[in-house]
């Protein structure tokens, strides 16, 4: 009850009693939350067999995946696709009906921070598409 007086008397010690209790509690319930939350390790890329990249590689169709993959490395979503072949890898190896995939994509809109992570889960950028383009001949159009 003494302190309701006080507070009365003064508001503006009040005020700054207040603000002062608000900030300690909320960096107990930061610090608490950081100590609950365990974000998941960024593992390198599971390693795939000659034979998982040959599936996904020599199968050349339009997908949503491929749509996806497309859309992600037009708007430079880096962290995206990143995520995305931390979770499966074989996406680094789509390709769609015209034999073109990421990396083509990636040469195409002149994004290196992609390519440098294709190139990093194998992809090649020396391997034709269906007319016998490489990525590299991208960099012309």
């Amino acid at each position: 009850m003494k302190q309701y007086f006080e507070d009365l008397a003064n508001p503006e010690n009040a005020r700054k009693r207040a603000q002062k209790s608000e900030e300690q509690r909320r960096r107990q319930q930061e610090s608490s939350s950081k100590k609950d939350v365990n974000p998941p390790s960024r593992s390198a890329a599971r390693k795939l067999s000659p034979e998982e990249i040959a599936e996904i590689y020599n199968t050349y169709v339009d997908s949503d995946d491929t749509t996806r993959m497309w859309k992600l490395i037009s708007t430079n979503n880096v962290e995206e696709i990143s995520d995305w072949l931390e979770y499966d890898p074989k996406m680094a190896f789509l390709r769609s009906a015209d034999g073109r995939g990421p990396m083509w994509w990636a040469y195409e809109f002149r994004n290196e921070p992609v390519v440098k992570l294709l190139i990093k889960h194998g992809v090649s950028y020396k391997d034709a598409d269906k007319y016998g383009k490489t990525p590299l001949d991208m960099l012309g159009n």
